[in-house]
């Protein structure tokens, strides 16, 4: 199975699929609550379709497909811009872990 993001499309290329969804078609995208789960929205399709990852993998693939669109939309100036900001940012962030998980509020 291979999966591809690049700066004009993400590629799915499976055993017995292939999928991709070109930038220039974008329409819109969701993603599962667990981040896994990737639905993509294109110009051309009568039906949404998409990409499932393990978890971990669909927060990196998140991020990827990220800078794909800020390149697609500002260009690759704004991409460095952004990933130069991350290298000062990350070092200096405390980890903040959630410690308690507060029940919903009842109705």
């Amino acid at each position: 199975m291979d999966r591809r993001c690049c700066d004009s499309r993400v590629i799915f290329n499976g055993g017995t699929n292939t999928a991709e969804w070109k930038f220039d078609k974008w329409i819109g995208a969701g993603a599962s609550p667990d981040g896994a789960d990737f639905i993509f929205h294109v110009s051309n399709r009568k039906k949404s379709s998409g990409i499932l990852f393990e978890k971990d993998v669909g927060e990196e693939f998140n991020r990827f497909l990220a800078f794909a669109l800020i390149h697609v939309n500002d260009g690759i100036e704004r991409v460095m811009k952004e990933i130069a900001g991350l290298e000062k940012r990350i070092p200096t962030e405390e980890p903040n872990l959630q410690r308690e998980i507060e029940a919903p509020k009842a109705k």
